[in-house]
């Protein structure tokens, strides 16, 4: 029932860092989360649409998209860093802030993930055609 092609996958590990608090030692909450991810991009099949003639096939296919579910940092995935030299006591709203905006930045298009996911969907819809064109020029376009 899946209609889902995922067709690039990115595999990210970045740090980020948090200073929170204003006393040194006491409450100055100075710490670096390292997380790594795997983010995923695709497009739906079933809104895939097909044109044939005597002489080509014509996709027409959906831009890709980033899964929202894939981008989801999870905490196996963190590694926390004292750098502040205090009484390390990680807070929590402080660590979601931070983990949202990895995600955040997972989802941006500083990686190119929609660019390589859409050269690459071009390329598996291409070739699965070939495969029974019968001669005929397979075309691959975006809605």
């Amino acid at each position: 029932k899946s209609s889902d092609l995922t067709t690039q996958k990115l595999v990210i590990t970045d740090v980020f860092e948090c200073s929170k608090g204003k006393v040194p030692i006491l409450t100055k909450n100075n710490f670096l989360v390292r997380y790594q991810t795997t983010v995923t991009a695709g497009f739906d099949v079933n809104k895939a649409e097909i044109k044939e003639t005597d002489n080509k096939i014509t996709v027409t296919i959906p831009h890709c998209t980033i899964d929202e579910d894939s981008i989801k940092i999870k905490s196996d995935d963190l590694k926390i860093y004292d750098t502040g030299f205090a009484i390390l006591n990680v807070n929590q709203d402080d660590l979601l802030e931070v983990v949202s905006e990895a995600e955040k930045q997972a989802n941006s298009s500083e990686y190119g993930l929609l660019d390589a996911a859409d050269a690459n969907a071009t390329n598996i819809v291409r070739g699965l055609f070939e495969n029974v064109a019968d001669g005929r020029e397979v075309v691959v376009e975006f809605k």
